[in-house]
């Protein structure tokens, strides 16, 4: 059994200071819960870089400071 087992979390309580920052710990740690509970870990799954997909660039010029954007 590892010993990082993952936290629950929401995604809504991460702040999301800009739509291009790189993923922050908790979406990491939610991709890795949602993927391991879709059976798709295991013991020889290696993961070598996890990315979002970018916005588009109307969602990012529509984007301000402080407001939620769909982290996908």
């Amino acid at each position: 059994m590892p010993h990082h087992a993952p936290q629950p979390i929401t995604l809504d309580a991460i702040p999301t200071p800009h739509p291009l920052d790189p993923l922050t710990g908790p979406e990491i740690a939610a991709a890795r819960a949602i993927l391991s509970s879709a059976g798709l870990l295991g013991e020889s799954v290696r993961v070598p870089m996890l990315l979002p997909d970018e916005p588009t660039r109307s969602e990012l010029a529509a984007w301000a400071p402080g407001a939620p954007i769909d982290r996908r």
